[in-house]
């Protein structure tokens, strides 16, 4: 007998219903509507980086942008079948040492309705020893720079607006920073020649790549998913209308009871909603394989949360992905432009003794040469005195 007559009776069927709810929250409705303004930018950045830690539901907010922007070009595509405005897929891991882009050209092709990914152009391949018959396609058998052609040529044709990567710190996962770069590099190279806006979603560890390159810097718009903070007051009313969304999702007799410890799930999670919705899924699914008639609770969930090991690792790596985010104060950066000096030897412009000097005072550069007296007269110099003297 179901225990509510309105749901499949089935267990799983319960516990998936649960899986494919979305919980929409303050932190994912805001980073949701900045991506929706860089997409809809004219003339805008090539390159748009969404990121944040992992479990924060950055793959929930990139299918959330995939169907809005299809929905948003219905009239479009009805218009001229043809088109295909928004493509997404995910990157998938390397299974070497560096990434494939053979394999992420092929997925994309094929995403794009390619006839070059049509397996029925070619003869099938001999049989294996199980008797299955191996089919190529002719983009099986094409090096990745023709591959790369045919992408180009595909989303032209397709009248791709946006690419949305999921997943997308896979593609920078070599331990040579100069080899990351090159990847990056090559998505930059593709939205240029193709037009279209490339959306990377990923971990914090896309931002490695962008503080490598001034250039990609200027380039690429980055949007933060960040975690419910437990240290901020506003995040944790925020988390517990996230609970109360959750305690409604679930088709139980007795309702759950979550928000009266929203502080220890807070905690048990970092504040991630993707991290919260798996938990809560665990624990769904053993209560009703027990057929338990107690509350559900957070006594009866706990056995069933990430071990505090790997919180701690979570935890590490956004705290330092936060502060990879956070930007500097002006002093920094007038620090950086005052603290230079000729070098004869190289013709450019270098720290003195490979440090950054504090910017002297005018008695102590009253005392200086002749021959800097000039740079220190320079109206580059004064603006910064005077950005100090205001600080």
């Amino acid at each position: 007998m179901s225990i509510n007559p309105h749901l499949p009776p089935d267990l799983e069927t319960r516990v998936v219903n649960f899986q494919q709810s979305t919980a929409e929250h303050a932190k994912l409705k805001a980073a949701y509507e900045l991506a929706r303004i860089a997409c809809s930018r004219v003339g805008s950045e090539k390159v748009v980086i969404v990121t944040g830690p992992t479990g924060v539901g950055k793959s929930t907010m990139a299918r959330k942008l995939y169907r809005d922007l299809r929905n948003d070009c219905r009239d479009e595509v009805g218009a001229s079948p043809d088109i295909i405005p928004v493509l997404g897929l995910s990157a998938v891991p390397a299974t070497g040492r560096t990434f494939s882009w053979k394999d992420f050209y092929i997925r994309l092709l094929h995403q794009a309705r390619d006839p070059v990914t049509n397996t029925s152009l070619l003869a099938p391949s001999t049989p294996d020893l199980l008797g299955d018959v191996i089919v190529d396609s002719p983009a099986d058998r094409m090096v990745a720079d023709k591959l790369r052609r045919c992408v180009e040529t595909a989303l032209k044709r397709r009248k791709c607006r946006w690419l949305i990567i999921d997943e997308g710190h896979h593609i920078l996962l070599h331990k040579d920073a100069l080899v990351n770069q090159i990847q990056f590099e090559t998505l930059k190279s593709l939205a240029s020649e193709t037009n279209a806006t490339i959306v990377l979603v990923g971990t914090y560890k896309l931002l490695d790549i962008r503080d490598r390159s001034g250039q990609l810097m200027r380039r690429s718009d980055i949007i933060h998913l960040p975690r419910y903070d437990l240290l901020k007051h506003e995040d944790q009313d925020s988390f517990i209308q996230v609970l109360k969304r959750f305690e409604g999702y679930f088709d139980l007799a007795m309702p759950p009871v979550l928000v009266k410890d929203s502080t220890q799930f807070l905690i048990k999670t970092i504040g991630c909603v993707g991290i919260l919705k798996e938990w809560l899924a665990r624990a769904y699914a053993e209560y009703l394989r027990l057929g338990c008639t107690r509350p559900f609770d957070i006594s009866f969930a706990l056995p069933y949360a990430l071990p505090n090991k790997a919180l701690i690792t979570i935890a590490t790596e956004a705290t330092e992905g936060e502060e990879k985010l956070r930007d500097v104060n002006d002093r920094a950066l007038v620090n950086i432009l005052t603290s230079r000096q000729v070098d004869p030897s190289a013709e450019r412009w270098a720290p003195v003794n490979g440090k950054r000097p504090s910017i002297p005072t005018p008695k102590q550069a009253g005392r200086r040469s002749e021959e800097h007296t000039s740079e220190l007269q320079s109206p580059m110099y004064l603006v910064c005195r005077l950005l100090l003297e205001k600080k």
